[in-house]
């Protein structure tokens, strides 16, 4: 839009033909460009609009409720450069999902209100020092809160459980070779910690099919002075989860490195 005196006052030009917003507030400006999401995919505009590569957009895209897509809204967090969408999914009237995208690593990521994250409303606020964000927890109106979000480590004072989890990974030619994972040489940065004693855990998941439910193969407990740790993992497909529950130490995760090497069953 442009001024252009009377007697219109002000001109459009079009600057992109195809993708449109799936909701009134699904755009969001970060990293200097606009970020949005339409009813096919993902996409950032800085001059032109250009189409981002998600990794879990079958994910969102075959579970969003369309009925309900005008309450899917964007937010911001600069503090961890990351993008998210809040959206109803399924049969749900409401948000009860999300998917975040980190724009300096390029990485997506997704979760529902079973992690507790769940936002309907958002603000960066950026009079404060951390953005800000509303959450409906109940019909009633005694369990609803606003947060102030990336403060300390715990959940209003209580435990705070943090997770995350990777997508399967194979051996080439994909699924076709079970794989023995032999070691784990942890790389995660211990924030604010408080004893020798913190401990964040390392969770190798597996399965041997891709219709199977993942299992359980080998659980490590790391403290800040863990070296390594040899492990007895075998399968087709494996995950890694990294996890911990406290309000008194955070961490951050770097690259895990794994002896990876092609091996049988037995």
């Amino acid at each position: 839009m442009r001024f252009v005196g009377a007697p219109f006052v002000f001109s459009f030009n079009e600057v992109a033909n195809g993708p449109s917003l799936i909701s009134p507030n699904a755009a969001v400006n970060a990293n200097n460009q606009v970020y949005f999401m339409d009813n096919g995919g993902f996409y950032t505009y800085a001059g032109s609009a250009q189409r981002l590569p998600c990794t879990v957009l079958d994910y969102v895209l075959s579970d969003l409720n369309q009925g309900q897509a005008f309450k899917v809204f964007g937010a911001v967090n600069n503090i961890a450069n990351e993008i998210m969408w809040f959206y109803p999914s399924g049969n749900s009237l409401e948000v009860d999902k999300y998917v975040m995208y980190n724009y300096l690593e390029q990485v997506w990521s997704i979760g529902t209100t079973t992690d507790d994250f769940v936002r309907t409303a958002w603000d960066e606020a950026h009079i404060l020092n951390n953005p800000i964000a509303a959450s409906k927890n109940s019909s009633t109106n005694n369990n609803n809160y606003l947060f102030a979000h990336e403060v300390g480590h715990g959940n209003d004072g209580s435990d705070f459980t943090a997770y995350i989890e990777s997508s399967d990974f194979d051996l080439d030619p994909d699924g076709e070779k079970y794989m023995a994972v032999n070691k784990i040489i942890p790389d995660i940065e211990f924030r604010d910690q408080q004893s020798s004693t913190d401990d964040v855990t390392i969770t190798i998941k597996g399965r041997d099919y891709p219709l199977q439910d993942l299992s359980t193969l080998s659980t490590i407990s790391v403290t800040p002075n863990s070296t390594f740790t040899n492990t007895r993992a075998r399968s087709r497909q494996c995950a890694i989860k990294v996890s911990n529950s406290s309000s008194d130490y955070g961490w951050r995760l770097g690259d895990l490195r794994l002896d990876i090497r092609p091996d049988g069953k037995r």
